[in-house]
Order: C-alpha cells, then structure tokens, then sequence
C-alpha cells in the first residue's frame, strides 16, 4: 500500500513521460525528504502541469531526488502526461487510500473439508466479506477457495515436508497486480518440551535461614539447539513470604553453576504462590538464551524475599536415584554449591522454541493475511469450524443441518448391464452455504456381476461432475445396499440447482432386471 506524507510539493524540471527529478519546495511547503519520505518508499502522488495533470504510485530515491510513475488516472487518458519543465509534483492521496484500508478481517467462514473424501488434508474459506492484508489494504467479497496439505506451494503448504502432530497457521494470500486469491499453510512457531525430570518425593527451601542458602540450581543439557522461552519448576509456599522470586540461566563451571547469567526470567510474585499443594511454576525469559545442543547449563533459582526457615518457596526434588543423568540439584551457602542430596534432581521442565521462520510467500504473491490455524495430526487434519474469531474443534465436525429432506421413495425398475436414471434436479434455498447430498439405494434380485458403480452430482454453475463411487454389499440372496454422499458448496451469487444421476454397470453380457428403490436426502448448512 502506498504511503502518504504530510505537506509534501515541489518544482520539477522534467520533461517527457519518465521518471521525475524532483526540484524545490513549492513557498509554503516541504521537500519530499523534509516531509520524511524514506528512500525507497511507495508513496501515492499527483502531477499538475497547466491544463494537464495525473494520479498514481511511485517510489521515492534519495538519490537525484527522483520519484518513478506508475499512473492510475490522468488527463491523457489515463497514461503518463508529457512534462514541459514547469510541473508540481506532490504527494497526494488517491480514492484507493481511502476505501481499501481496514483492519483484520469481518465475514470469514472457514473450516476443514466438510466432504468426508478431502476432510482429512484439505482447508476450505468458504466465504469472506473482507480482508484486511498485512499491507494495510482491504480486499473485499473472497469466494470460495481451498487448500491441500498434500500440496506444496500456492493453495497448499509452504516446506516441503509436512510435519505430523504441528499446528500450522492459515494464510490468505494476494497477487495485488492481478487480485489472484489462496490459501496458504504455514507452520507456526511451537515448544518443545526437550528436557524434563518429573518425579518427587521430598522438597527443600529456597533462601533458607539456615544454613544458609539463599539458591538452588539444577544441571541440565538439551537435545535440540534452540531458544529457552520458559521452564517450569514443582512448588508451593510455606507460611507468609512476601516478595519476589526469579529464574536464571547461567553457563558451566566444573560442574556447577558459573555465575555469568545467559538469561533472567521476568519476576513471579510469591504472594500469588498457593501454598501446601505443590503445582507447576512456569518462568518467562523476556530475552531468550539461545542454547546449544549437549553443552551444560544450570538453572538457577534466586528470590527477593527475606531468608527464613518458615515463610519460604518449597521446591520439590527426587531424592535418590539420580534419575536425570546431564545435571545434579545443587545449593549454594554463599561461597561453595553442594548436592541438596546425593543423587537428587529437581522436579523441572526446559522447553526450546521451535519453527520461528518467517512467511515466505509463493512466487508472484505479495499481499498476506492470518485468518486462522489448524492442526494436522499424525496423518489427518483435526476438523475445525471457524466464524470470524469463533472456532470449534471437533473430532467429528459434520455440517449443521437447517433442516432434512427425503425425497422420490420410489421403486424403478431398470435393464442392465447398463443404465442412467434420469436426472433429478432440486433448487436450493438462496442462504444456503454448504449441502451435503446422500444418495441410499435399496434393491432386490441382484445378480452377482452387477455392482452400482457411482453418483455423479453436478451443480448449474459447473459443467464438472462430482464422481462419487457407491459403497455397498450384496448378501446370497440378491439383497443389499449401497450409498455415498458428497458436498457442494455455493456462493449468494451463484446458481442454487443442482442434480443428480445413478449410474450402474454390469460385467455380465445378459441384460437382466433389478428393482431399485432410491431415497436421497439433503443436509444444509
């Protein structure tokens, strides 16, 4: 989105229709770079020669200075004017800056496949009223469009390896030059719990009077070389502290903690420690340490409150066994760290920061919005349901029907090996967003060769048939079932009809009878 600057006018020498070498402010006004244009800027300008003038976009160089021009109305319709050397050049916004911008996103409806045979790796937008892109220009009226995991690329995923039991964030994405629309998948940034020892029985003071020994300290090393955002620790308070107390992440000596302090986590309040019941403490680091794979650290807890036997943090510990191997809980008298107990480790969690990449966007794309994030398990999406900011999670998200219709319980009777029936066509209500079609077919004296092989459902809109195959059983008698179902999706816009045709195929050469009762019902969200 162009830029606009205040009280920006200058002279201009130029002639012909190419780039502008900016003069002198015009009396009463300021120099592009005066008004704070930046080298390199977008900004949107307006050119006045005589009788002769244009709006557009160009970019700024502080170097002549000059300012290029792409035109969007003009005198000369709608191309560049020829300069005679006398012009004013000025930044000047343009009916676009005023209706295209916004703010987030309003009318966005968007949800996993909600036809079972995509469900499992494809994301649909349904609809959006609008879009506000990530560079402040608001993009109206998005139709449906949809995204495949299976895919890399615009309308799929952004790496190449598609990461089981990870959320990935769910981008709308622009061409601004030809209002080419997408989805796109992005994995977000996560933690991972890398190091943890999580067993206890027994728990010692932290800024003990005796002693004394005002901090405690556990070894650790973590697998994965990464950021520390957090760690938690086991703990309660005893009596009446009153104060603060911290985390650090200091660097190895020997053994035991070095004193130079790589991170310091924000300050926990013990007054909002609950006591007696031990639960998990979890301490931010504002600034995160970036760690190295299998070298030793040390967390290290200190507090602000006044050494005492009584009122005091509990930290719980394993007492024996040494079941963590990279590190050992240590406490510290004021000179010496020593072991709280031989083969102890403290109750604690260390976690890394994971996948913090930047969006990179498909080739040609260069306009961005989140509007939204899933996430795929081990070989499948969680099915979701998203209304603007509203989200639903479900393990079985299915379509809320408005209402159910059964229609044409009729008994047919047809020749194979092969037929059609004809074709049945529905209209539906003008709201209706997303129909989920099913066909059921009972029938009688079924020989053996003769399978129901597929529905094929298709809307006025599109000339494409939806091809679904029948799923079905006969038993030794003839008798059976098959059915499928699909899902259309519309727009307000866009025809409401559909219909559909029965298909059925015999591998046998005898044409033979079948009576065939057909029910199909539709589900509307």
């Amino acid at each position: 989105m162009a830029k606009l600057y205040n009280l920006a006018k200058v002279l201009t020498s130029t002639t012909g229709t190419g780039t502008v070498t900016l003069g002198t402010a015009v009396p009463g006004f300021l120099s592009f770079s005066a008004a704070g244009v930046q080298n390199g800027d977008k900004v949107s300008y307006a050119i006045r020669d005589g009788n002769n003038s244009e709006h557009g976009t160009g970019v700024y160089s502080s170097s002549g200075p000059t300012l290029t021009r792409s035109v969007e109305k003009s005198t000369n319709s709608d191309s560049a004017i020829s300069l005679s050397g006398a012009a004013t050049v000025q930044i000047s916004p343009r009916a676009a800056d005023f209706k295209k911008s916004g703010l987030g996103f309003s009318g966005v409806y968007l949800r996993s496949h909600p036809d079972d045979m995509f469900g499992s790796t494809r994301v649909v937008l349904v609809k959006a009223d609008s879009i506000c892109m990530n560079d402040g220009e608001r993009v109206d009226n998005w139709g449906t469009l949809t995204g495949d995991f299976s895919v890399v690329g615009a309308g799929g995923r952004e790496s190449s390896t598609l990461t089981p039991s990870a959320w990935y964030e769910i981008f709308a994405i622009r061409k601004s030059s030809d209002d080419t629309r997408n989805l796109f998948f992005h994995r977000m940034k996560d933690f991972l719990k890398d190091q943890s020892q999580e067993l206890e029985d027994g728990n010692t003071s932290l800024n003990a009077a005796t002693g004394p020994y005002p901090y405690l300290a556990q070894g650790f090393k973590v697998a994965n070389a990464g950021k520390l955002p957090f760690i938690e620790i086991y703990a309660f308070k005893s009596g009446s502290p009153s104060g603060s107390i911290y985390a650090e992440i200091q660097s190895d000596s020997a053994g035991v903690p070095s004193g130079t302090v790589l991170a310091k986590s924000d300050l926990l309040y013990i007054d909002f420690v609950e006591p007696t019941n031990p639960h998990v403490l979890r301490f931010h680091f504002r600034t995160k340490p970036t760690l190295s794979a299998g070298t030793q650290y040390h967390i290290v807890l200190k507090s602000g409150y006044t050494a005492s036997d009584t009122n005091r943090l509990l930290v719980r510990y394993k007492g024996s066994g040494n079941p963590y191997a990279n590190g050992s809980f240590k406490r510290y008298d004021g000179s010496t760290w020593s072991d709280v107990a031989a083969n102890a480790d403290m109750w604690f969690r260390v976690y890394v920061e994971r996948n913090d990449t930047a969006l990179t966007l498909p080739s040609g794309y260069d306009q961005y919005c989140k509007i939204g994030q899933a996430y795929f398990r081990s070989a499948s999406l969680l099915p979701f349901v998203a209304r603007d900011n509203l989200v639903t999670y479900n393990n079985n998200v299915q379509p809320s029907p408005a209402f159910v219709s059964l229609f044409n319980n009729a008994d047919q009777t047809q020749t194979v090996p092969l037929f059609e029936n004809a074709p049945n066509e529905y209209y539906i209500p003008w709201n209706a967003r997303i129909v989920r079609i099913g066909v059921e077919v009972g029938y009688n004296s079924l020989p053996s060769s003769l399978s129901l092989a597929q529905v094929n459902i298709r809307t006025e809109a599109s000339e494409t048939d939806l091809v679904r195959p029948m799923i079905g059983a006969t038993n030794t008698a003839g008798l059976g079932a098959s059915q499928c179902e699909c899902t259309l999706m519309f727009h307000e816009d866009a025809s409401q009809r559909f219909r559909w045709n029965l298909f059925s195929f015999d591998s046998g050469t005898a044409n033979k009878q079948v009576i065939i009762d057909f029910r199909h019902y539709i589900w509307i969200d």
